[in-house]
């Protein structure tokens, strides 16, 4: 039985997946939802570089709380108990500090389904994730990858 579910979202495709499967679980099993966006700080910003004191990330902060009002908003309208954290850093370490903070029993992501140099150059939160959390985490992938398997690979 989960009582707190984080969901970790980048507003992307493959966050509307996870954000349905969340809510949907949240609805089953009445759990409260936190709703995670961290606008990270690109690795070239990093202390001691010229570009440490320029605000690189307010503009993605001042979007990213509209964005994530919007979905409260959105999820409060289906009767999901939900609170958004919105937090700047590295996107898997904050999250797993969330789901800390707030207790929770499960974390859910959305999938990119990035492969080969973009998976290497960009990473996988999601991966990270499911190597770094104390709580299980469901990676959900993005509706147009559900089902897109070749005929026998199940």
């Amino acid at each position: 039985m989960f009582r707190h579910i984080v969901l970790a979202t980048d507003f992307t495709e493959a966050s509307e997946s996870a954000r349905e499967t969340a809510a949907s679980l949240a609805s089953a099993f009445g759990a409260r939802l936190t709703v995670v966006h961290v606008c990270e700080t690109p690795a070239f910003a990093a202390a001691g570089s010229s570009l440490a004191g320029a605000d690189l990330v307010g503009p993605c902060g001042e979007g990213a709380e509209v964005e994530l009002g919007r979905l409260v908003w959105r999820l409060r309208a289906r009767d999901v108990k939900v609170d958004s954290v919105l937090r700047r850093g590295v996107a898997w370490e904050l999250i797993v500090r969330v789901a800390k903070e707030v207790g929770a029993d499960l974390v859910v992501a959305g999938t990119h389904g990035r492969h080969g140099l973009a998976h290497a150059y960009y990473g996988s939160v999601a991966e990270k994730l499911v190597q770094e959390s104390p709580v299980p985490v469901l990676a959900v992938p993005r509706r147009s990858e559900l089902g897109a398997g070749k005929a026998g690979e199940r």
